[in-house]
């Protein structure tokens, strides 16, 4: 059968030209997920279902691979690692399957042992007092009023970030004629478009600071040693990047300008 003639399948999403919401993926999970894939934590907890699952599902034209894991056993790159090495068995390429870290004494347990303690970049942006208590109000206030929470699927081109990032990167040359310009990556762009995108529908007071959380993997800056070709950590090595703006910076200045300052965070963290 074909995926254009399965009721689900049929919905499933298709590459655009453009920055697309293509529906809720909670309408794919009968066809995605298989009736006995863990599906919440409870799952796990009165079971002895491993903490990694895959389900695989096939057309005559295409192929869904769903992973269903746990975080507490690894992050986006460890999974990164584990499908590196299943995709070299596949292609019969066994020599490159990458030497498996993680079970045991891992290089995580080293991090930050030999490094002298020093004040968080951030710390002047801490909650503390008053600040704290009413983040914690208007926090468990939007859980109770907005509880019904809908999810949806966004398609986005890697040719329409290629061209922001192309043009992020010519408004930054053009604003450090007499310096070399900052470095910028599609994700700190993508990441200053989608937070643009959603401070306009917000529309929050133009005096609120807003916090941009990112996070990036500490395996290659951190762990050079566990960041080679030849080698997979397949656990938690994720830390977070903040980055603090005004409503009006993030509206009226250049995309550029927004990706560089998410840059910046990273570099600083």
């Amino acid at each position: 059968m074909s995926i254009s003639d399965h009721a689900l399948g049929a919905k499933f999403p298709r590459a655009s030209s453009q920055p697309t919401v293509v529906g809720c993926p909670m309408d794919l999970v009968p066809l995605c997920i298989g009736p006995q894939s863990p599906r919440q934590i409870e799952d796990w907890l009165y079971s002895d279902r491993p903490q990694f699952a895959i389900h695989v599902v096939l057309f005559d034209d295409a192929t869904l691979v769903t992973v269903t894991w746990m975080h507490t056993l690894t992050d986006a790159m460890g999974l990164a690692g584990f499908f590196k090495a299943w995709t070299a068995v596949l292609n019969g390429r066994e020599e490159d399957v990458p030497e498996f870290q993680g079970i045991g004494e891992t290089p995580l347990q080293q991090l930050g042992q030999h490094i002298a303690g020093e004040t968080y970049v951030n710390y002047k942006f801490m909650l503390k007092g008053f600040g704290l208590l009413s983040f914690a109000f208007w926090y468990f206030f939007e859980l109770f009023w907005y509880r019904r929470e809908e999810q949806r699927i966004m398609c986005i081109p890697g040719r329409f970030v290629e061209q922001m990032r192309t043009e992020s990167l010519k408004e930054l040359r053009h604003q450090n004629k007499e310096e070399n310009a900052p470095f910028v990556s599609e994700s700190d762009v993508l990441f200053a478009w989608w937070t643009r995108a959603q401070t306009r529908a917000l529309n929050p007071f133009r005096s609120r600071m807003i916090t941009l959380m990112n996070v990036f993997d500490i395996r290659a800056a951190a762990l050079p040693e566990s960041a080679s070709q030849n080698s997979a950590l397949v656990a938690n090595a994720v830390q977070t990047s903040l980055t603090f703006l005004r409503p009006q910076q993030i509206l009226n200045q250049p995309l550029g300008f927004l990706a560089s300052q998410i840059r910046h965070s990273l570099v600083q963290s």
